[in-house]
């Protein structure tokens, strides 16, 4: 009764929150999909040169034993290559504290790490896996890698002025490398090994700290020249020579910066090779689609600057925001008309009125109560406010009527409202309860698929609460000034007419009644089945991707051959606007739900965007057509869809202590799996390994010839990927020296039995006078 007599009061308070939810929807922070909490990660460790057995035995082994302890962890899963280990960590569903999790991960990770050997490079953990890039540009037209990746460096500085901005990757980075190839014979005739060329290179390009002098009362700082500041100075350092006497390093050898060899990753546009920047941003406090246009203004900005270079967007998330976010803001308007519609169909004017009106209002102030509880706008809460549209007009329906049947019988429009909302209010609160508890588990649900969809629980409830509170509060106070009594004899319609005859049946005839429920109920069940079933479907998204997977070993450089032919054949199809394409890792995850594999020189990835979606059916039996004329690698083609990140609708694992053992049961079911009618993709990732070459030292003759392993070792280095002798620290990043060769690059093995290996006074023995060889299968 109070609350009816303060009418503007309630009625500013429903203005006010209605309003402030048309803000909401302009301007509340706004991304495409929910965010998920960080529970997969990365710990990755280089140790260059080990095989395998000794990654596994010695770095390996030592760091899963810590992190089992770790009682967040749900899995640990460990890739081993030569050089090389990834472990994936995955924390489990429940936990929702990962930054706590993910301390605790690098506590773990810091207690195995004393049990390494020496030259086991320091792990890095990355607990920002689930990270998607929001933007991901591109910068092309050189064939200068160096210049490409330099390029991106600056870029990426630049970005980080933009507010919003929390990390910035570069993908398509195949790193850079100062390569010092010596001329050998040249070096031999001077009696000069290479042994003491890197010495002395190593000797003056150590940071020594000098100290500092007491000036006045001041500290004067001792900075002596001990490294390379330029690649000319490198090139002019002086070389002693055996027999006395100097020359410059350039005389006998030459200094280039160049691309790592091998390559880390390599990536094309459009089949341009490129490097691109992938930028992501802080989720749910970051408007996406305002952070887009001022990125788009910054890049217009800096084209300038980096021409002739070109910045290129790959993938443009903002875009697709607005345009998802729009779709939606349309069907929601759509429904409320549709709604609206209906109302002044089956309860006529006013009646239909006061309650169409309550439509908008209930969902523009639960609209502002998420903002206001920092709630993100995004496709999942979107649809929990259609879904909930048909069911918030039913506390008003039920008020508005009431009230409507008693002023037909002559009550007041005071006594009408307050009758009803007394009448009404226990009921309403619980048929709204019933209605509410339904949704109450999903709310309440924990793991990666409750927290995708935890925004449609959120908006259906906070809408059916304000529904129930408008029905007791708005409804009584607009019905006042809008419904009328209507004339004796009006109110029968012919609705009510209709609900007389259905209901006088369904008293007349109650057990046919019941019987052809029961019927419809079952046959509804049995007709279920046969259904097609998807929880998470496919998005509309215009993009394929193509994963194509080599054996393990398989070096980038085929891979990168594959991945080239395959976007060169898709380029020119009908329908496909542009490729993108990436060798040596996924590339960015551009979309929430791929996973990303790093340092992975046999794997591709290859994204085709095309015109409409609806050309994505043919481009994959094209793609799939052309994956059975290239066996040598599972080519994998998937559109994006919905829901946590997944590699396959449906995985087995294996577990064994044999390797030969799990390769033949990989095997036997895949094999199984293929003939299952509907099964596609079918693969396992059971590596089947690869060749090894052991030199096995002689070292009684080693040692007669003033040789040893170490020095067998560093001959070999430098006749193939170089001998790394320190850090070239005059660029934005250190960068390694490599000394190599000039024959350095495809060799057979007969030329590697004849590598010179170099004695401490310049004398070369071919290393196969005190080594074997001995072909060994490696995992």
């Amino acid at each position: 009764m109070g609350a009816l007599k303060r009418q503007r009061m309630m009625l500013s308070i429903v203005l006010l929150l209605s309003v402030a939810g048309v803000a909401a929807w302009f301007g509340m922070n706004r991304q495409e999909d929910p965010a998920f909490p960080y529970r997969g990660g990365f710990v990755q460790v280089a140790w260059p040169g080990a095989s395998v057995e000794q990654i596994e035995r010695l770095v390996v082994n030592p760091l899963e034993e810590e992190l089992t302890q770790v009682e967040e962890i749900r899995e640990i899963r460990t890739t081993m290559r030569s050089g090389f280990a990834l472990v994936t960590v995955e924390l489990k569903e429940t936990v929702y504290d990962t930054e706590t999790a993910w301390d605790r991960v690098r506590t773990a990770v810091g207690q195995a790490e004393p049990q390494f050997p020496l030259g086991v490079g320091k792990p890095l953990v990355d607990d920002r896996q689930t990270d998607a890039s929001t933007v991901v540009l591109a910068l092309t037209g050189s064939d200068d890698l160096v210049a490409l990746q330099q390029a991106a460096e600056r870029l990426k500085k630049r970005l980080f002025a933009l507010d919003a901005v929390a990390r910035v990757r570069i993908y398509g980075d195949s790193g850079e490398q100062v390569t010092i190839r010596y001329d050998q014979h040249q070096a031999m005739a001077l009696g000069l090994s290479p042994q003491a060329v890197a010495a002395q290179l190593r000797e003056r390009n150590r940071i020594v700290p000098a100290g500092h002098l007491d000036q006045g009362g001041r500290q004067l700082l001792l900075l002596p020249d001990n490294e390379f500041t330029s690649l000319g100075e490198l090139r002019r350092t002086p070389i002693r020579l055996p027999g006395g006497g100097s020359m410059p390093l350039e005389l006998i050898a030459s200094v280039d910066l160049e691309v790592s060899d091998p390559q880390r990753e390599m990536l094309w546009v459009n089949g341009r090779r490129g490097v691109a920047v992938a930028v992501v941003i802080s989720d749910n406090v970051t408007n996406a689609v305002h952070f887009g246009q001022r990125l788009r203004q910054m890049i217009d900005e800096l084209r300038g600057e980096f021409a002739p270079l070109q910045i290129e967007e790959m993938f443009f998330q903002p875009d697709r925001v607005k345009a998802r976010l729009q779709e939606l803001g349309r069907s929601l308007l759509l429904g409320v008309l549709i709604v609206a519609g209906l109302l002044f169909a089956f309860m006529g004017l006013r009646m239909g009125l006061v309650v169409a009106l309550i439509v908008p209002l209930v969902a523009m102030s639960s609209l502002a109560l998420y903002a206001i509880g920092g709630g993100v706008l995004h496709q999942i809460s979107v649809a929990g406010m259609v879904i909930a549209l048909g069911m918030l007009v039913d506390n008003a329906i039920v008020m508005v009527e009431n009230i409507q049947w008693h002023l037909d019988r002559g009550a007041s429009k005071m006594e009408a409202a307050v009758s009803s909302v007394s009448e009404l209010a226990g009921p309403l609160a619980a048929a709204t309860g019933t209605t509410l508890a339904v949704f109450i588990p999903m709310l309440i649900s924990r793991g990666n698929t409750a927290d995708f969809t935890r925004a449609i629980p959120i908006m259906i409830i906070l809408m059916l609460l304000i529904s129930f509170f408008y029905a007791l509060f708005v409804s009584p106070l607009v019905g006042q000034r809008v419904l009328i009594a209507r004339p004796r004899g009006k109110g029968r319609s012919r609705m009510a007419e209709w609900g007389r005859s259905i209901g006088g049946l369904a008293v007349r005839r109650g057990r046919w009644v019941l019987a052809f429920t029961a019927v419809l109920v079952i046959s509804t069940v049995y007709l279920g089945g046969f259904l097609d079933r998807d929880f998470f479907p496919t998005t509309d998204r215009n993009q394929l991707v193509v994963d194509i997977i080599h054996p393990e070993g398989t070096p980038i450089d085929s891979t990168a051959a594959l991945v080239s032919r395959l976007a060169g054949t898709f380029q020119q199809a009908v329908g496909v606007e542009q490729v993108f394409s990436f060798a040596g890792s996924s590339g960015p995850r551009f979309y929430y739900n791929l996973s990303e594999k790093p340092r992975s020189p046999h794997i591709g990835r290859v994204v085709l965007q095309s015109t409409h979606q609806r050309d994505l059916p043919g481009l994959i039996r094209e793609v799939r057509a052309f994956a059975v004329r290239h066996p040598e690698a599972q080519i994998v083609t998937h559109q994006l869809a919905q829901g946590p990140p997944t590699e396959a609708p449906v995985e087995f694992e294996l577990t064994g202590e044999r390797r030969e053992d799990l390769i033949a049961a990989a095997e036997q079911l895949t094999g199984l799996l293929r003939q299952i009618d509907g099964t596609a993709d079918v693969r396992h990732n059971q590596g089947i390994g690869i060749p090894g070459l052991r030199f096995s030292v002689l070292d009684a003759v080693a040692e007669s010839n003033g040789l040893d392993r170490t020095t067998l070792a560093q001959g070999l280095a430098m006749q193939t990927q170089g001998l790394e002798i320190g850090q070239y620290r005059g660029s934005d990043d250190p960068l390694p020296i490599l000394l190599k060769t000039y024959r350095t690059g495809r060799q057979n093995t007969d030329a590697l039995s004849a590598t010179s290996v170099f004695t401490a006074n310049g004398t070369a023995v071919p290393a196969g006078q005190f080594s074997r060889e001995s072909a060994q299968w490696q995992p």
